[in-house]
């Protein structure tokens, strides 16, 4: 007869805990999302429009380009 191990429980994601542990992993993903956005945008604003142009970019294409770098 074949027994299946609850991973759930010994990798500790279950019940409060799991749901805490869960929480603070989404958290800490977004808060690193949101230095990379932050970094690309202060970044790309520091550069100049002839720059930016050099780069295929405009200056109003800042804010999308910082969200798709950091997957936001």
């Amino acid at each position: 007869m074949a027994y299946a191990a609850n991973t759930d429980r010994m990798s500790g994601t279950t019940g409060i805990f799991g749901w805490a542990t869960a929480m603070f992993r989404r958290d800490e993903a977004t808060r690193t999302k949101m230095k990379l956005y932050r970094q690309t945008r202060r970044e790309l604003s520091n550069l100049t429009d002839r720059e930016l142009a050099d780069l295929g970019m405009h200056r109003s294409n800042i804010e999308g380009i910082s969200r798709e770098a950091a997957g936001l």
